[in-house]
């Protein structure tokens, strides 16, 4: 985790996640142990927190900003319901992930159509990191990828999560998901050199 040699802006990234985790683990207390008033306090700051990278997991998987924001609200409301059922055997990111990553695969597959990316509503969930021109080509990249191989990207590469949290995520195996970065880094590569 640290060495002599760990730069200090590696340091204050180690140490904002034991934070942030440690908050989490404060707020889950809180949760569970408070009195009604903290109780939602805690709900409320713990859901605040996390609601910018759900909202990102459902644009990159949904792509339409109005789909994005119905199963957004719908995995709030699952994840809400389901804080007391929280064991504790993952973080509660990967746990929230794992249920809006859920949320946004029933409400595709419900309007039975094919899952586009929405340039505009990526970018502004996700930060404007790159410039204009090459964001345009590697999100039409992307739209012509396989849902699944969006959804493994979108968890690897935009939220930055490990291979090992988006297996736990995706309910698949850890090999399943180098497998699938594998196929979708390499359709990307095709699709961009076109």
């Amino acid at each position: 985790l640290w060495t002599r040699n760990t730069s200090s802006a590696e340091l204050a990234v180690i140490l904002s996640t034991v934070l942030a985790a440690d908050r989490a683990s404060e707020l889950l207390d809180d949760i569970r142990q408070g009195d009604s008033g903290r109780r939602r306090q805690a709900t409320d700051e713990l859901l605040a927190e996390m609601m910018p990278s759900l909202h990102a997991l459902c644009v990159n998987t949904l792509g339409s900003g109005a789909d994005a924001e119905d199963a957004l609200q719908e995995a709030l409301i699952a994840i809400y319901r389901a804080l007391d059922s929280f064991r504790g055997e993952s973080k509660v990111s990967t746990w929230a992930y794992r249920i809006t990553i859920r949320v946004a695969m029933r409400h595709a597959v419900k309007r039975k159509r094919n899952v586009s990316m929405n340039l505009e509503d990526t970018l502004a969930a996700v930060g404007d990191a790159m410039t204009a021109v090459r964001a345009k080509e590697i999100f039409e990249a992307l739209d012509k990828l396989s849902q699944k191989h969006r959804v493994v990207l979108a968890l690897f590469a935009i939220q930055g999560l490990s291979h090992e949290e988006v297996a736990s995520v995706l309910g698949i195996a850890a090999g399943t998901v180098w497998s699938r970065l594998h196929h979708a880094r390499q359709a990307l590569g095709a699709i961009l050199q076109e």
